[in-house]
């Protein structure tokens, strides 16, 4: 284990008394490391060369370099007096003292596995010293493959920008380990920087240069005391040209930080579950039925920083309770500053006591009884703050400023140190846990995740920029080694929410990316390398599903029957995750374009590879044929056989493969969604042999299979189609099948029918149902382009997929508001083939346009319908004082926030807000245009930002976008300057501001002839009311759900009433009434604290003059606010849908 602040591996600084044997100074000092050479000068410890598999790197020779203070680094050749050089065992060795502080340098290069430049600094006077050392590495510009292991992972790099990656450090982009690949594919070569992963980890980052190409790695924030040796590496490993067997040297190098001991950690993988309180057994076999394994016993606790009980009874979470409560208007309720108390008293009366520890206990043995791990939830990080501050103020985290750092709502950050007070109550609330509940598995460790430096405190070695403190990463580390140990030796396991750092993860058996954004998940999986289990809780839809198969991870327990039904076509994939390890040898998976997924090792020997394709569904439309997976394998000789599982098609499918030599192919008959390729040199598998699809009303020759790739005979019973309870016995290494007929029906009432098949053997039962695609003769799909404006030619590709035999297609495509060419195409098209039949098109009028594709082929037709809203360039001079809503849009790089947020932005002279915050990036910034500034928006436009603090950064591309009083959308000629405050700054480009402020227009194209701007034939509207269905919406501290129309408030959501559909209706304001036009926006925001409710059937209802009624189209989706036991449809808030009446 790497504890020690100083590592064991680094070697002291030589006496002045021990005489350095002489280099020969023409000649270089040559290391070699694997395929990686490196040749140093021993004159002045330049790096002469650096080569992998003989491809050179450097343009010309690198460096060296020291920083110390704020001073830019110098190579040390120059840093050092005193200096030394000399080649000994085989590396060389560096020393001297920097001339200014008198700091004591010694760098040694070594060559083992891998290439190792050790440094050890150690400042023999106060005062205190910041430090850094450097090695540049210049190149050549061309063009590289980075692998940052980040939410951020996969760039190219041809040094046109810079790019900085760090750990710890302050480059832009986070890296969840110390490490970053540079490889180049053609030329076969690769390039792994890392730093030792001595904890704690000082700073790493990488600079890739661009105005002098360059791979610069740093070793950032070494803090020296007098008399302390700071000791740090950088280390380089050359591997072939492809990122895999740079993970691989990490994972060799430092296998703690990724594989867990705990033979276990192969059972934790499943489903994952956060609950409150102490559910019901019918909650438990719902999570059941969902695969949960692992089960976060939430909801149980006194308050965040209590984690024992007061009492025999107590009340769950009062401080979350208190949140909700002390926004009442009861006047007995206690002051913000009164004592925790009496706060805690008054919730306790308002909320009575509702956990105890019998309770707590008897759940626990509830989830074991359905084969379920429950872990106690425990959190070091966050406290009640009226509790906290009373009882261990010295343990809040403060910010630079002297304050507290806000948590949850009613918490603050605290640094758990297990030496400090609070350190010591939490190592002894998380032992007598234990022992209150012993049966509890383990423990999840909640907001573990921290890793910001602490202005509170101080660790004795985190340092930025002169600023000492406590880095909350070590902090968490710390702890969980101490807690660890004794959970360990009662044969507890520890689950963490995150983490995303290495230092923090070596401690973790399981970890979870609680939001399941697509960037925290990729993050995280990063350190999934060696078989730890990972989860998320994010219930958005399919989404997370997909997110899932292509990382790694496992899904949460779905609350709605919707996702339930997707969570249970998935889980075949899933299933097969258990005890995955990544294979990382070179180009081990061959993806297909716009494609993501990864390969695994399993524990029996055979090898998942998982391909997905985002944005599709397993109910969509889109998807390829034959699409082609390569594997590369050291054993690739040893694989029996593939099979096909996806969510897309139930049921295990065998599927031919080709190898040739290291690599095993094959094609993927049909792909949707996600697809599984399963190798196997071991195992027993009953599989489907037979076509994805079959033709409506026609039959296809199927067989099932039962695979016997084990070494001895095993007996089977099995029915199928036609055939019931059949004894076989499958040989060893043999196969035995079963053939049947599949018959399509003529009406096929969705995407795919099944057949029924099964095989007992093992004492178990596998297989079901399996299913076949059911293809219509002949279909036609249309694909729209994602935005698009009037009068911009575009490419409409209309899709046909021929399932029946050898024939000719003929195509035509028409449309309404379209100029199309040409109308019509025709194609000869083989049997079960897709052709995409490419149109141009452009939109003679904003607003929203229909088109109609007809395929024909003998006496077979297929049509497809489509619309697409079209932005108009165009607009009649009425539409001015007709605009409901408009932001302006533009890119902005470097802009600071605090002292430097002051940047207001005004249109035609009526400010709208400020250029926000974003750091040495570019994004994409859309500022909402306020009702006056609307209001003045004509033809021609003036912009203004003024920069009155001063502050170095770059905006560009600015545009308009408006949206009429009929719902059609508007937009501005671009502007494409780029301005900047000043060209001689660093990322300086454009023009620069005018004395701080910058001026440009935004013209709006005029044409009298564009009345779809602006005309409505809702006719004259007196009244109106918005109509629905509600379901469990409720009143009191829930009524404050704000309800908007086009961006304006009609009021709060009713109330339900209760867990039932009851109809309810909202009159329309009359300010609301005037921005209705044919498209309409609504969003239903919830309440704080969130309330649980669902809605459907939104539309609609105005009266107009002469008592005639309007009618929008009803919105057919269901919407639920939040994960729930009664959620359907559309999860999450909040709640959007668009109201259309006909055009």
């Amino acid at each position: 284990m790497r504890l020690s602040i100083v590592p064991a591996a680094v070697v002291l600084i030589l006496p002045a008394t021990i005489s350095f044997a002489r280099a020969e100074e023409d000649r270089p000092v040559l290391l070699q490391a694997g395929p990686l050479k490196l040749a140093l000068s021993p004159k002045d410890a330049r790096i002469e060369s650096l080569a992998v598999f003989g491809q050179e790197i450097l343009s010309v020779p690198g460096e060296l370099l020291l920083g110390i203070g704020d001073k830019s680094p110098v190579p040390v050749a120059k840093a050092l007096q005193g200096l030394k050089i000399a080649a000994i065992g085989g590396g060389l060795v560096i020393e001297g003292r920097e001339a200014e502080s008198g700091a004591a340098f010694r760098a040694e290069w070594i060559a083992r596995e891998d290439l190792e430049c050790r440094v050890q600094l150690v400042a023999e006077k106060q005062p205190r010293l910041e430090a850094l050392v450097e090695l540049r590495l210049p190149c050549r510009r061309h063009t590289l493959r980075l692998l940052a292991p980040s939410g951020n992972d996969h760039q190219i790099v041809d040094f046109s920008r810079r790019i900085g990656l760090s750990y710890r450090g302050r480059a832009p982009q986070p890296l969840v380990m110390p490490a970053a690949v540079l490889y180049d594919p053609e030329t076969d070569w690769g390039l792994t920087a890392m730093a030792d992963f001595t904890l704690p980890t000082r700073g790493f980052e990488v600079w890739l240069e661009n105005e002098q190409p360059a791979v610069v790695l740093r070793r950032v924030h070494l803090r020296l005391e007098p008399g302390k040796p700071q000791a740090v590496s950088l280390i380089l490993a050359g591997h072939e040209g492809d990122w895999r067997p740079g993970l691989a040297k990490v994972l060799r190098r430092y296998p703690e930080f990724f594989e867990v001991a705990d033979p276990r950690v192969p059972q934790l993988h499943g489903a994952f579950v956060c609950s409150g309180g102490t559910p019901s057994d019918q909650e438990i076999l719902r999570w059941k039925s969902q695969h949960v394994q692992t089960v976060e016993i939430h909801g149980t606790i006194p308050f965040y920083g209590q984690h024992l009980p007061f009492g025999d009874t107590w009340t769950a979470f009062a401080d979350d309770q208190w949140h909700v409560l002390r926004e009442g208007d009861d006047p007995k309720k206690p002051a913000d500053d009164a004592p925790w108390q009496a706060i805690h008293a008054y919730v306790t009366a308002k909320r009575p006591p509702n956990i105890s520890v019998a309770k707590v206990n008897d759940y626990i043995r509830r989830l074991h009884a359905q084969g379920i791990y429950g872990i106690l939830y425990f959190n070091p990080t966050e406290a009640w703050r009226s509790w906290i501050t009373a009882n261990y103020a010295q343990a809040l985290v403060l910010d630079a400023a002297g304050k507290p750092m806000r948590a949850w709502y009613e918490s603050y950050m605290v640094c758990p140190d297990p030496d400090t007070a609070w350190g010591k109550h939490l190592v002894d609330e998380f032992s007598k846990m234990m022992d209150l509940y012993p049966e509890a598995d383990g423990f999840f460790m909640d907001q573990s995740c921290y890793d910001f430096l602490d202005d509170a405190h101080d660790d004795g070695w985190s340092i930025d920029q002169g600023r000492v403190g406590y880095r909350m990463g070590w902090a968490i580390g710390r702890f969980n080694e101490r807690v660890r140990k004794v959970a360990k030796d009662r044969g507890k396991f520890i689950w963490f929410n995150g983490p995303y750092c290495t230092d923090i993860a070596r401690f973790a058996e399981g970890m979870m990316a609680e939001a399941g954004d697509e960037d925290q998940v990729r993050a995280i999986h990063y350190l999934t390398l060696g078989g730890r289990a990972c989860c998320t809780l994010s219930q958005q839809g399919e989404t997370v599903f997909q997110n899932c198969a292509a990382y790694g991870l496992y899904p949460t327990a779905m609350p709605s029957s919707q996702l339930a039904r997707l969570a249970d076509r998935y889980w075949p994939v899933f299933e097969m995750f258990r005890g995955k390890r990544w294979v990382l040898d070179a180009r081990a998976l061959d993806l297909p374009a716009a494609t993501k997924g990864n390969v695994y090792r399993l524990p029996d020997g055979n090898v998942l590879a998982v391909v997905v394709s985002a944005g599709r569904s397993v109910d969509g439309e889109a998807f390829d044929l034959d699409l082609p997976l390569a594997v590369r394998l050291p054993d690739a000789d040893q694989f029996k056989a593939a099979y096909f599982v996806s969510p897309d098609l139930a049921g295990k499918r065998r599927l031919p493969l080709v190898r040739d030599g290291r690599k095993i192919s094959v094609a993927v008959p049909r792909h949707r969604s996600v697809s599984a390729l399963l190798l196997a040199r071991t195992g027993v598998h009953f599989a489907l042999d037979a076509p994805a699809a079959a033709v409506i009303g026609t039959e296809s020759p199927a067989a099932v299979v039962l695979d016997n790739w084990s070494d001895r005979p095993v007996a089977v019973k099995w029915s199928g189609p036609g055939w019931k309870d059949e004894s076989v016995l499958a040989p060893a290494g043999d196969t035995v099948r079963h053939e049947f007929l599949f018959r399509a029906s003529e009406k096929p009432q969705s995407l795919r029918e099944s057949s029924l098949a099964h095989a007992e053997f093992a004492g178990q039962t596998h297989g079901g149902e399996f299913e076949f695609y059911v293809d219509p003769p002949l279909a036609v799909g249309v694909r729209l382009p994602q935005d698009h404006g009037q009068d911009q030619p575009f490419a409409l590709p209309v899709e046909v997929f021929n399932a029946a035999g050898p024939r000719q297609v003929t195509v035509r495509l028409t449309g309404e508001g379209l100029r199309i060419e040409p109308a019509e195409q025709k194609a000869s098209l083989p049997q079960c083939a897709q052709h995409c039949f490419e149109f141009r098109a452009a939109a003679v009028r904003g607003g929203e346009v229909r088109l109609t594709a007809r395929a024909e082929a003998g006496a077979d037709s297929a049509e497809a319908r489509a619309s697409l809203s079209v932005y108009a360039t165009k607009v009649s001079p009425l539409a001015f004082g007709r605009l409901r809503s408009g932001s302006l849009v533009f890119d902005s790089f470097g802009s600071n926030g605090g002292q430097w947020a002051d940047k207001p932005v005004a249109v035609n002279g009526v400010r709208i807000g400020v250029v926000p915050g974003q750091g040495d990036h570019w994004e994409r910034v859309e500022l909402p245009i306020s009702p006056d500034a609307l209001k003045t928006i004509r033809e021609l436009n003036q912009l203004r930002i003024e920069n009155r603090p001063g502050d170095d950064f770059k905006v560009g591309r600015f545009q308009l976008h408006l949206v009429s009083q009929n719902g059609t959308r508007i937009r501005s000629s671009l502007n494409p300057g780029v301005f900047c405050q000043s060209t001689a700054w660093l990322y300086g480009e454009g023009k620069p501001f005018d004395r701080g402020v910058l001026m440009t227009d935004l013209s709006i194209a005029v044409d009298p002839a564009c009345e779809e701007t602006y005309k409505d034939d809702l006719g004259d509207v007196v009244s109106g009311r918005l109509m629905m269905e509600l379901f469990g919406s409720d009143s009191g501290p829930y009524a404050n759900k704000p309800v908007l129309l086009n961006g304006l408030a009609m009021g709060d959501l009713p109330s339900a009433g209760g867990d039932a559909w009851v109809e309810r209706s909202m009159p329309i304001p009359p300010a609301v009434l005037e921005t209705l036009g044919y498209s309409n926006e609504l969003v239903i925001e919830n309440s704080q604290p969130i309330d649980a409710f669902k809605v459907r059937g939104l539309h609609i209802r105005l009266e107009l003059k002469g008592g005639e009624t309007l009618t929008s189209a009803a919105d057919a989706s269901v919407y639920t606010s939040a994960g729930w036991e009664f959620a359907e449809g559309q999860v999450g808030s909040p709640i959007q849908s668009r109201l259309t009446f006909p055009h």
